[in-house]
Formats: C-alpha cells, sequence, structure tokens
C-alpha cells in the first residue's frame, strides 16, 4: 500500500497530484470493499446465521427493558430514568421481532436465486 501525502513544500502542482491518488487510492479501495460485501449479502448461510443471531439479540433487548422496569429496584438508579430507559429497549426490541422475522422469512423460506 503506497500513501500520497496531501501537503508539499514543492507547489500547487505536487499537492493536486497529490490528492488526485488519494481520490483514485480511495475509490478502488471502496469499490473493492462495496463488492466484497455484496458477495458476503448474497450468501445464504450468512443470511442465516445474522437471523438467527436476530433471534438472541431480540431476547436480548426485551430482557433487559423488562428487567430495568420490573426487576431492578436494587440498583441506585431514579425509577423514572429506568422506566425510560427500560421502555426504550422493549420497544426498540418490538421494532427487532418485526426486523428479524422479515430476515428469517426471507433467509430461510425463500426460494433459492440461481443466477
Amino acid at each position: 500500500m503506497v500513501t500520497v501525502p496531501f501537503y508539499s513544500d514543492k507547489g500547487f502542482g505536487r499537492d493536486f497530484h497529490a490528492i488526485i491518488c488519494n481520490y483514485n487510492y480511495l475509490y478502488k479501495n471502496f469499490f473493492f470493499i462495496s463488492a466484497k460485501n455484496n458477495m458476503m449479502n448474497n450468501n445464504k448461510i450468512l443470511q442465516q446465521f445474522h437471523a438467527v443471531f436476530g433471534i438472541f439479540m431480540v431476547m436480548f433487548y426485551l430482557g433487559t427493558g423488562i428487567f430495568l422496569i420490573f426487576f431492578a429496584k436494587m440498583f441506585t438508579i431514579d425509577k423514572a430514568i429506568r422506566v425510560i430507559i427500560g421502555s426504550t429497549f422493549i420497544f426498540y426490541g418490538l421494532y427487532r421481532v418485526y426486523v428479524t422475522y422479515k430476515q428469517i422469512k426471507q433467509a430461510f423460506f425463500s426460494p433459492d436465486q440461481e443466477d
């Protein structure tokens, strides 16, 4: 990997060249990363793993929200703050239920698309 500095004490021409080289370097690397992410998103096993991991995260969010609202009386946090944070966890957990349901439906029950 070659890095080209943005500044130079030799004049504007070298600065401009350095900026163009860095732009081309970033563009090429961004394109490669995007292509790699696209291949990973098309991987069926990876989609299924993310869907199953989503189930555990839903249980974490809902469990944390319920714990904060009903069972965290031993902490020195004000009740209003506990209820606000706990209800935020519960509402986000309910949103994640919907998103995870869509992911599971797409990852496990959609037909394979072969090109």
